[in-house]
């Protein structure tokens, strides 16, 4: 499996009586051998119009968005270090394939 990025997808979806409604979905597509999948992070359909252009504009431009987002919120928005998964991450990936997953179970 191999990762192809994250995007933000609207799925326009028919109700009864012919009304519509639209999600909006924060979205990982990834590569499984020829195939591209897809997978939902996050629904972000309730979020204020001004969040939502935000996870927009960070989406988009990963690199630099969010340390730009946050040195123009006037100090409201701090960005902080969180902690790492890889490791935990990598032990699990390494028991999947010796056959040991079950023992974390």
């Amino acid at each position: 499996m191999y990762y192809v990025g994250m995007f933000i997808a609207e799925v326009i979806s028919k109700g009864q009586h012919g009304k519509s409604y639209t999600s909006i979905l924060l979205r990982e597509s990834f590569r499984v051998g020829s195939a591209v999948k897809s997978k939902t992070l996050a629904v972000l359909t309730h979020l204020p119009a001004h969040v939502l252009e935000a996870v927009r504009r960070a989406v988009a431009q990963p690199a630099d968005s969010l340390s730009k987002l946050a040195d123009a919120s006037g100090n409201s928005l701090r960005l902080r270090q969180g902690q790492s998964l890889g490791a935990l991450w990598t032990v699990d990936q390494l028991a999947q394939q010796l056959g040991s997953k079950r023992l974390w179970a």
